[in-house]
């Protein structure tokens, strides 16, 4: 019995590689067309800078990375946005998606050592840089380095860190450039690429809510996006601040729960104290006054200068400024406890390790309650 095959598929084959294999999508000259459709809406200033960043997200990753950029930037074509700050957006975005980690450092040097056909080259200077070993697990696929970080919190070994060096002065340092940069390639299925494109849309998100609430409060919020990069506890630091300016008091401005009329200016003196001092504990005291400023909250300067705060609630909690109004934002009682740290079960809210040991109900801020991982944007 003959078997007579079909001579034609039923689909083009070119759609059935696109759906499986996403092979179309990866080739530059989709990215190019995207952004000769795109330029033409954009003002000079924006179309400049996007320009530049396509070819350098394809070589960064791939096509479907400059794909996703520039489909970020279209949301804001054609709107009302300033075109300076558009451009500012565009700028600051191109740099946050083309974030540091072993695999962009190891690329761009083996590129500048002379790319596949590098030879031993003395005269580069080696990249050091010193990451943590959540961001090393983080380089994982999704579900293996979730369930390795939590390891690592049990632990308490989140925040150790280990030193890279990346050389191109011998043939072992080329051996291991040649590692790290085709690391890249598993890249979009890491929980770090998860996790930045959340940051990435969270900010944006966080934009949009600004200009709805004051339109002239766009330029200090996409000026935020200034405290989050680098590798290890820099890193991890500036993104806790960034965190703490957002939940504890862009939301709750934005919500109406805390009348500040000038949200601009509120958000650039809790980014002027983030970026100038090196504890989060600064930026905290410093947006507590700025809501207490508003005359808004239940809380007082003396309470968070001096008094300290007593917790009703029978367990034992330690609250820090931006939880302290996270609870007052959202209509709660300060004294009775803060209300993020209420619902912890849900937003992966926790305290550092034997924060509040030993002490009774009253406790005095500032405090060590990490506000890198709020809840719903």
């Amino acid at each position: 019995m003959r078997l007579s095959l079909p001579t034609k598929l039923p689909v083009p084959i070119r759609l059935l590689k696109e759906r499986y294999f996403g092979e179309a999508s990866r080739n530059p000259w989709v990215a190019r067309n995207k952004l000769a459709s795109l330029i033409a809406r954009l003002p000079p200033e924006v179309a400049a800078i996007v320009g530049d960043a396509v070819p350098a997200l394809i070589a960064y990753q791939d096509s479907d990375h400059a794909l996703l950029y520039l489909d970020r930037i279209g949301r804001y074509a054609g709107s009302r946005l300033d075109p300076v700050i558009f451009a500012d957006l565009a700028r600051r975005m191109r740099r946050r998606m083309l974030y540091e980690d072993p695999s962009a450092i190891a690329h761009d040097l083996l590129t500048r050592a002379g790319g596949e056909t590098a030879r031993p080259d003395p005269s580069l200077r080696a990249e050091v840089r010193t990451l943590r070993w959540a961001e090393l697990a983080a380089m994982l696929p999704a579900e293996t380095a979730t369930s390795l970080v939590r390891k690592l919190d049990r632990l308490r070994w989140s925040d150790k860190t280990r030193e890279l060096r990346f050389g191109a002065a011998t043939p072992g340092d080329l051996r291991r450039l040649r590692f790290w940069s085709a690391v890249r390639q598993a890249r979009p299925y890491s929980l770090r690429f998860a996790q930045e494109r959340m940051w990435v849309e969270r900010w944006l998100h966080m934009i949009d809510r600004g200009m709805a609430k004051d339109p002239a409060a766009a330029a200090a919020i996409v000026e935020t996006a200034d405290l989050v990069g680098g590798c290890g506890m820099p890193g991890k630091i500036g993104l806790m601040k960034w965190n703490c300016i957002v939940d504890a008091l862009i939301k709750p401005i934005c919500d109406d729960a805390v009348a500040i009329p000038n949200l601009g200016a509120a958000v650039r003196r809790a980014y002027r104290v983030a970026r100038d001092n090196p504890s989060i504990d600064d930026l905290r005291r410093e947006i507590a006054l700025i809501v207490a400023d508003a005359d808004s909250s239940p809380v007082t300067r003396r309470d968070i200068d001096h008094e300290p705060i007593t917790a009703s609630a029978p367990s034992d909690r330690t609250l820090c400024a931006c939880c302290l109004y996270g609870a007052a934002a959202r209509g709660a009682d300060a004294r009775a406890g803060c209300g993020i740290l209420q619902a912890q079960q849900q937003s992966s809210h926790r305290l550092q390790p034997g924060a509040g040991a030993g002490q009774d109900a009253d406790h005095r801020l500032p405090l060590a309650c990490l506000c890198d991982e709020h809840g719903d944007v």
